[in-house]
């Protein structure tokens, strides 16, 4: 395990994220959920079940086609999360649009914060919702 590895991780609810290790001390390690604040990062013993290689538990939703939903972050320094359709691929860009007004067509690294799988921060019932953290 390494500072930068891609990993699965489980927060308090029982969900699983695609996450990295942004930080190693002895026997533990700091995740990162992706797509999340910071604030989120919960350090772990290194030997947790909470943590497990990439893919184990969660699904390659990143390798994304043409029509895909999935949720994209917004404009501003607290934005919202809105459902999102990629519109192209390119390599490992995608541009990424959604039906809301102020929200902007934007190419994207497929590797971006700024995407998340669909169900992440948006409840079905919603198109946004103020972006509650993963519980840790």
């Amino acid at each position: 395990m390494a500072v930068g590895d891609v990993i699965d991780a489980k927060d308090s609810e029982g969900r699983w994220f695609d996450s990295r290790i942004v930080a190693i001390e002895g026997d533990r390690v700091k995740v990162h959920y992706n797509g999340w604040s910071s604030r989120w990062d919960s350090w772990v013993d290194r030997k947790d079940e909470s943590i497990q290689p990439h893919l184990t538990h969660t699904d390659d939703w990143r390798r994304l086609k043409v029509g895909d939903a999935l949720e994209m972050r917004g404009p501003g320094e607290k934005a919202l999360w809105y459902k999102g359709f990629v519109k192209e691929v390119d390599g490992s860009r995608v541009l990424v649009s959604s039906h809301k007004p102020n929200v902007d067509r934007q190419w994207l690294e497929t590797s971006s914060e700024h995407i998340c799988k669909l169900g992440s921060h948006i409840m079905p019932h919603r198109d946004n919702i103020p972006g509650a953290g993963p519980a840790s």
